[in-house]
């Protein structure tokens, strides 16, 4: 940045001097068309050719300088045509980041969603085994008092079962001196309502 300031100090101080140089040149053909004699005096002449070589190096410098700032400036448009480019893909790079930010941040929400559904069934599910687990030793319990009044109830049908055979057999035995023992009825109780009929 700083030679290119020193070379725009150049450039200017050479366009002074040529701007005064070409000044000059007019008043000296100014004069010389009013010199009578056309004569030209040396110390002008060698002024002019000095005023004259100055401006011809700063026209150079000028050139010079033109040709250095049309290359900066040519690079620069390149740089810039560049720069615009990968400002442009870094624009749609950006879009393309967003769309898949937001997509992921759906997902993730989706996911937390279905996580938090996942985790309020197993805590549902873990109470229902906890519930049925806590009533198990109720259950328990009670069957256990089932099956013992199931035993009682079979013990009792067993015993009730023993009495009928032994009822049974006493009757059986009794069926075959039955005759006589139903006589010995008759007439101590009497004929029987339906037989009499």
């Amino acid at each position: 940045m700083r030679g290119m300031m020193i070379e725009i100090f150049e450039v200017a101080v050479a366009l002074v001097v040529v701007g005064t140089a070409l000044r000059l040149a007019a008043w000296l053909d100014l004069r010389r068309a009013v010199e009578p004699d056309g004569s030209r005096p040396v110390a002008t002449d060698s002024l002019l050719e000095a005023v004259s070589a100055a401006g011809s190096s700063a026209f150079r410098s000028a050139s010079r300088f033109c040709s250095r700032t049309a290359e900066r400036v040519r690079q620069i448009s390149v740089k810039l045509r560049k720069l615009t480019a990968a400002e442009r893909e870094r624009t749609e790079a950006a879009g393309v980041l967003a769309k898949q930010e937001a997509a992921l941040a759906r997902r993730e929400r989706n996911l937390e969603r279905t996580l938090a559904d996942a985790e309020r069934s197993a805590a549902e599910a873990t109470a229902r085994i906890e519930a049925r687990e806590a009533a198990l030793p109720t259950q328990e319990a009670g069957l256990q008092q089932q099956e013992s009044v199931l035993a009682d109830r079979h013990r009792s049908v067993a015993e009730r079962e023993r009495e009928l055979i032994r009822a049974r057999a006493v009757l059986a035995r009794e069926e075959g001196s039955g005759a006589a023992e139903s006589d010995w009825w008759e007439k101590q109780l009497g004929r029987p309502l339906s037989a009499k009929q």
